[in-house]
């Protein structure tokens, strides 16, 4: 079953669980375990999918609400308009923003620490009880993988509060510790799932988040070793045409590239988080298509990553046809006309003559098929680890180049084009990876992670800001030095709601 067709199943009896600790389930402010209901709760199969309805629910609120902040927006994919919150660009964040609150993250956490302590009590077959297992494991690894990556220590909360007052509040946790976590869930989680299904957290997203994660340690042979697995379950293979790549995002239970999707609906969360910074809907835009990858993207304006993602009649209203070409059509920052302004992946093209139109529904109809995990993600993954690897450059082009070619895109990568020097080689093609999956992934909050995970932090952003920089009067530092500033910072409150943590703010930030 779809999750669309649950994940509302916020009814009476998810409502009668989840209210005695909606309002007070950070793990700021615990809530006794003996206080959630256990007898009445922890009984049949049918509270169990109440409950794990209530789980991915929360998701699908830090998908819609802060993902894009967190894995995107300060990034060299966008420009910022009138409209946004020019901290994220400009690199000047402080506590007072809302991605930098975790309290969201953490309810997800809790969700899993009480389903994952009380499943085992409640007498379901071994099949039943390791596939749901093996879902709150896979998503407590996922949740804490998001938080090392956007704060690095982070608190670490594994058992639901005994009422002890001595251990209410939690300070941050080494990254060693959570790395432990985050393998022991991951090693539960694929042995106790299968094809749950790509709404549900599955065997598959559990191999391709471990080879994310591995990636993200520099674990290079574990990470193919990871990869290797999943491509072992022989469920996931590239789509053959432009057609069914757009399927990806408007169909993913039909296409093969789809791992694990996490869908958003204005209707039913009662919210336009994802889409209204991309300008859809109707609304003002926050952030615009960057010139730097819009350049990119015209190198070849077959490429179903071009006409089937940006809003091209925007383009073409505002320039006459002829000059869409590479080097000579330029977005510029601050411009208030013909600007890519909307990013239409989400929604199924409507027609394609003069330009391409998108079917895009009223605001209130927005759904986004939000892809958490697909099968291109892992194998650019794999190519980047078998760079380091020192396997043959030909496997790894010959992956970029079966990436490229179902995109409709006629541009070739060539051996011959990276030549061996040393040093030389291996930098080389890492870009050619990290490119090709800023094209891949545009709008899928990576690119941000990317560039950290590969450390162009200063290679990429201090050309990028330096001129939305100059563009804005102010001088043109670029990223600067102080890469520290590349976590977030903890957000306010938490320092309020929890003294423990007074006096270990992410530096150079504020409490």
């Amino acid at each position: 079953m779809k999750m669309k067709n649950f994940k509302i199943l916020s009814c009476s009896v998810l409502l009668a669980g989840m209210s005695l600790f909606s309002s007070c389930e950070d793990f700021l402010t615990k809530t006794p375990i003996a206080d959630l209901s256990n007898k009445a709760y922890w009984t049949s199969e049918s509270d169990l999918k109440a409950w794990r309805a209530g789980t991915y629910n929360g998701v699908q609120k830090i998908v819609s609400s802060t993902l894009l902040a967190w894995g995107e927006l300060r990034s060299d994919d966008y420009y910022i308009t009138l409209y946004a919150n020019a901290a994220l660009q400009l690199n000047s964040l402080d506590s007072n923003g809302s991605y930098c609150d975790w309290e969201k993250l953490y309810q997800v956490i809790n969700r899993c620490n009480l389903a994952i302590e009380n499943i085992p009590e409640m007498g379901l077959s071994e099949d039943v009880t390791g596939s749901y297992l093996g879902q709150f494991h896979g998503l407590r690894a996922l949740m804490y993988f998001y938080a090392i990556r956007v704060w690095g220590e982070v608190p670490l909360i594994t058992k639901s509060w005994d009422g002890d007052l001595n251990t209410k509040y939690n300070s941050r946790a080494s990254l060693e510790s959570i790395y432990e976590v985050i393998e022991d869930d991951l090693k539960i989680a694929i042995s106790s799932l299968g094809n749950e299904g790509v709404y549900y957290f599955n065997q598959g997203a559990a191999y391709a988040l471990q080879t994310d994660y591995l990636m993200w340690r520099k674990d290079y042979a574990g990470a193919l070793k990871a990869s290797d697995n999943l491509l072992a379950l022989k469920r996931y293979e590239m789509v053959s045409n432009t057609t069914d790549w757009k399927k990806i995002f408007t169909d993913p239970t039909n296409s093969k590239e789809t791992i694990f999707t996490i869908e958003w609906d204005f209707e039913k969360n009662n919210n336009n988080s994802y889409g209204g910074p991309i300008g859809v809907g109707g609304g003002n835009a926050h952030y615009q298509l960057s010139n730097s990858l819009f350049q990119r993207m015209l190198q070849d304006k077959k490429d179903v990553r071009f006409w089937g993602v940006v809003d091209t009649l925007n383009i073409y209203n505002g320039l006459d046809k002829q000059t869409l070409a590479p080097g000579n059509s330029q977005i510029i920052y601050g411009s208030t006309g013909a600007l890519a302004n909307k990013l239409c992946k989400f929604f199924p093209v409507k027609s394609t003559d003069p330009a391409v139109e998108f079917d895009i529904p009223a605001t209130s109809g927005c759904v986004f098929e939000i892809p958490i995990y697909r099968f291109a993600d892992v194998m650019l993954l794999r190519a980047e680890a078998m760079i380091h690897e020192n396997k043959p450059a030909q496997d790894i082009i010959d992956i970029v180049n079966q990436v490229r070619s179902r995109c409709g895109n006629t541009i070739v990568a060539k051996v011959e084009d990276y030549p061996v020097r040393t040093g030389m080689t291996q930098s080389s093609l890492e870009k050619l990876v990290l490119d090709e999956r800023q094209m891949e992934f545009y709008g899928e909050p990576k690119r941000w992670f990317d560039i950290i995970r590969t450390g162009y932090v200063n290679e990429i952003l201090d050309p990028h800001l330096s001129y939305i920089q100059a563009m804005r009067g102010e001088e043109p530092v670029g990223f600067g030095s102080d890469l520290r500033r590349v976590r977030f910072p903890i957000a306010k409150s938490v320092f309020t709601s929890n003294p423990t943590l007074v006096g270990h703010q992410n530096p150079p930030y504020s409490e």
